[in-house]
């Protein structure tokens, strides 16, 4: 109970904390329409939020501001208050980005997100093609350029998916598979969630031998363990593969049945989804 009360203090004070500086982004939108640094990271905050359209409408004003109004973003760097209260998987993914085509790119790269967010996948996979055109006329090649490819290729990826039918999913592979060359150094979360969804990308177009490998590439990574050992049962059950289908969803129930006990974290649904399929088994 205790740990509870204090993770719930935790995100109080993000979330208060997030408020305040949401408050003085809207100051900045509000008094300079320029800005492209504030419309963006207050899209980003809304976005965190799921504020999904109020989130697309900075991102198109960040894009509108950067086209019409030349060096006038991305040239101011974050606080600690500020990376405290965003969700930024690192401190890298928040520092401003020195050049105009990338700076477009990220914004045309969470308008699709936030397209997609909406059910909107056409809408969603024009922006994302936009970004791909303006970050690859960024010539350098750091860390952050390498990022921002990889997840316009990754979310470009997921929109296919959604959109389903073999084209569609034919489409999705090719940016995994391009995505997933670009995080060969990243995070085991940035290498996992690629893995994952081309595991299963492969096994809806029927192709099981690259389901698994993929899967079984993803569960070494030790990330998302009950899903991603579900899911490579899934594709063994399909498989034929009966004895090997058993364990993986025997990993998941006993990795979910963990989870289950923390607060927050684990789901009775997905516990009885995996018991369902050792069931089937």
């Amino acid at each position: 109970m205790k740990n509870l009360e204090t993770a719930t203090s935790k995100n109080k004070a993000k979330e208060e904390l997030l408020d305040k500086i949401m408050t003085n982004l809207t100051q900045a939108c509000n008094f300079d329409p320029k800005n492209a640094q504030a419309y963006t990271y207050r899209g980003r905050g809304f976005l965190f939020k799921s504020e999904y359209k109020r989130a697309l409408f900075d991102f198109s004003a960040a894009i509108h501001a950067l086209n019409n109004y030349k060096g006038q973003a991305y040239d101011q760097k974050p606080t600690r208050d500020f990376f405290l209260a965003f969700p930024f998987d690192s401190m890298d993914d928040a520092k401003p980005t020195p050049n105009p085509a990338g700076s477009l790119s990220i914004n045309y790269n969470f308008a699709g997100m936030c397209n997609h967010a909406l059910g909107q996948f056409e809408e969603a996979l024009a922006h994302y093609n936009i970004a791909d055109s303006w970050i690859r006329r960024v010539k350098s090649s750091t860390n952050l350029d390498e990022n921002l490819r990889s997840d316009i290729l990754f979310n470009r990826g997921q929109t296919y998916t959604s959109l389903g039918g073999i084209d569609n999913l034919n489409k999705a592979i090719v940016d995994f598979k391009a995505a997933s060359d670009l995080q060969k150094d990243k995070s085991n979360t940035e290498r996992h969630k690629t893995l994952f969804n081309l595991g299963i990308v492969y096994r809806r177009i029927g192709d099981k031998k690259q389901s698994i490998e993929k899967l079984i590439e993803a569960t070494t990574l030790n990330v998302s363990k009950a899903a991603t050992s579900n899911n490579l049962g899934l594709s063994h059950f399909d498989n034929e593969e009966f004895d090997l289908a058993m364990n993986c969803f025997q990993i998941a129930a006993g990795a979910e049945a963990i989870l289950v006990e923390t607060p927050d974290k684990g789901s009775e649904e997905d516990l009885a989804f995996y018991y369902n399929n050792m069931g089937l088994c």
